[in-house]
C-alpha cells in the first residue's frame, strides 16, 4: 500500500540486455579473412553478395527459414537480421582491445559502406535471404567507437583500405568513425 491508503504501482520490469557475443582469437582472424575476401569481392556481383552472405553467417545468420521464425518469435520481422550485427561489434571491440587496430578500421568501413550504399536497395525479402539488416540498437554507433580508439593508434595517412577502386586513409575513416560515434541515432 502506498501513502493513503492507495495501492501503489508496481515499476515496470527492467528487460534484460542481452548478452554480448563470446568472440576467440579464432574469430579475429576469420574476420580479418572476411574483411580480405570482402576487398578482393567488392563491385555488384555474386562474389560480393556471398561474401554478404559470409559476413552474416559468421554474425550468426543460419537460413532464411530460420531468419523468418526468429523474426516471428521476436515479434520482429527485421530483428533477426539485425543479429549480426551484434557479433561484429565485439568483434571490433575485441580487435580494439587486442591491437588489432586495423581490423577495428576495416569493421567499421564495411559497416558503413553496407549500411549507406547497398542495404537502402534491398527489400526486406532480400535482406532475409542474405541474413543482414540495418544495425539497431546503437550497434553502428558501438562499431564505430571501437574504430575510432583503435584508428587514433595508427599513422594518419596509412591506407586502411587500398582497393583498385577506392582508397582510404585512416585520417579519413577517423572523422567518419568520430561521426557516427557522436551519432545519438539508432
Amino acid at each position: 500500500m502506498g501513502l493513503f491508503g492507495r495501492k501503489s504501482e508496481k515499476a515496470p520490469a527492467a528487460v534484460a540486455a542481452e548478452p554480448r557475443p563470446t568472440l576467440s582469437a579464432t574469430d579475429l582472424t576469420k574476420a580479418s579473412q572476411l574483411m580480405d575476401r570482402w576487398d578482393a569481392a567488392r563491385g555488384n556481383n555474386d562474389a560480393m553478395w556471398d561474401c554478404i552472405e559470409a559476413f552474416a553467417r559468421l554474425g550468426g545468420f543460419r537460413s532464411a527459414q530460420a531468419t523468418l521464425e526468429a523474426g516471428y518469435r521476436m515479434g520482429d520481422s527485421y530483428a533477426a537480421v539485425r543479429v549480426p550485427w551484434r557479433w561484429w561489434a565485439e568483434a571490433a571491440r575485441m580487435a580494439n582491445a587486442q591491437g588489432e587496430h586495423a581490423l577495428a578500421g576495416r569493421i567499421f568501413l564495411f559497416t558503413a559502406h553496407f549500411t549507406r550504399l547497398i542495404l537502402p536497395r534491398m527489400d526486406w525479402a532480400m535482406q532475409n535471404d542474405i541474413g543482414l539488416g540495418y544495425p539497431n540498437g546503437g550497434t553502428f554507433e558501438d562499431i564505430a567507437r571501437s574504430a575510432a580508439d583503435s584508428l587514433r593508434q595508427l599513422p594518419p595517412d596509412m591506407l586502411i583500405l587500398n582497393v583498385a577502386d577506392d582508397r582510404v586513409d585512416v585520417a579519413s575513416a577517423l572523422r567518419a568513425a568520430s561521426l557516427v560515434a557522436g551519432s545519438t541515432a539508432t
